[in-house]
């Protein structure tokens, strides 16, 4: 059985005290500790951000279970109180194998408060010694380096809104449940080492040449048009969209409403921003009379040319590829180091 946790502490050091401890597992049941007797001198910032969110401060030491399935397993007391519950209700399952995210702390802490100040080789023989690293995981989906995946924010991830009432960042269950999330979520993206593929996501201006590129390319190619989703929900569902088939084509050609593309940007998905030279004007507009644009888009696209590509760009968290007089995306993709993909070209 997966359990995913995290706990909180009094700082970063060797001697950091266990505040808490919340783990979910795979089905979706959770334990949740708080200790009592760490040491209360710590940061301001633990104070207002860790203790602050614990969701018994005002209850005294307490051991509950919703029911005999070990549902909603709570417990308040000393550490090692919380210790010998946690051992306890690990002890249902017959294998355990743990999920956290950057948990260099956490996971010797866990160590410690299982096995009562013993070491790894003294864990219960359900529970396996080592751990997954969410942090690692986001690096390698996303291929990105480990330090942006740092910086990715887990609830955005997750798709899960820290405006919730219910949201208590920093506190060690609710940050079990979005570890869950996001496990969850990256486990949706198709792996590249199965797939071989290096999708690409291109955002690209109209007429651009993207429904050529689809057609003449030889690549797989997803032309992913924005208009078909329903407004309700949208840019979520986009996104959701694009995240779903990541993995499973070589490009997928994106919409590039200013909604979207900042949607990309807080879910830290790379795209390729693809637009023509401001100057180009009068040649685009002959395009969409080519291609049988309406009326009333070429009158939009003319009344708002300089400023929609004034916002092009400007727009952070992407890269640029400007095409010039007479470009099309077809023309640049073997040229262009943002759209090369090394199993095909």
């Amino acid at each position: 059985m997966r359990i995913y946790f995290d706990m909180e502490f009094t700082g970063l050091f060797k001697t950091a005290e266990v505040i808490s401890i919340g783990c979910v597992d795979t089905e979706g049941k959770q334990f949740y500790g708080e200790c009592t007797d760490f040491n209360k001198d710590v940061d301001p910032w633990i104070t207002e951000n860790v203790i602050g969110n614990l969701l018994f401060n005002d209850r005294p030491p307490f051991v509950s279970m919703a029911d005999d399935n070990h549902n909603d397993y709570m417990v308040k007391g000393t550490t090692e109180e919380v210790g010998k519950e946690l051992a306890k209700w690990l002890s249902f399952y017959d294998s355990v194998e743990l999920y956290s995210d950057v948990h260099h702390y956490d996971m010797v802490l866990f160590v410690d408060l299982v096995t009562h100040g013993k070491s790894a080789l003294d864990l219960p023989k359900n529970i396996t010694a080592d751990c997954w690293n969410l942090d690692q995981e986001i690096a390698t989906v996303k291929n990105i380096p480990l330090a942006e995946a740092f910086d990715v924010t887990r609830e955005d991830l997750a798709f899960m809104n820290i405006e919730d009432p219910a949201a208590k960042k920093h506190n060690s269950l609710w940050d079990a449940w979005v570890i869950k999330a996001c496990f969850e979520e990256l486990e949706k993206v198709p792996s590249t080492e199965n797939k071989n593929l290096k999708t690409i996501l291109c955002a690209g201006f109209p007429a651009t040449g993207k429904s050529y590129f689809v057609g003449k390319s030889g690549l797989k190619v997803l032309d992913s048009d924005s208009s078909t989703f329903d407004k309700k929900d949208f840019p979520e569902n986009y996104i959701k969209h694009i995240k779903d088939n990541i993995g499973k084509v070589d490009v997928i050609l994106i919409s590039t409403h200013k909604e979207v593309r900042e949607a990309l940007v807080k879910n830290n998905i790379n795209f390729v921003l693809v637009y023509p030279k401001v100057g180009l004007k009068e040649e685009y507009i002959q395009r969409y009379k080519q291609r049988g644009s309406t009326e009333g888009f070429i009158k939009l696209l003319s009344a708002n040319w300089n400023n929609w590509l004034k916002e092009l760009h400007e727009q952070e968290g992407c890269e640029h590829i400007v095409l010039g007089p007479g470009e099309y995306i077809s023309d640049i993709v073997d040229s262009h180091p943002s759209l090369k993909l090394p199993n095909i070209l």
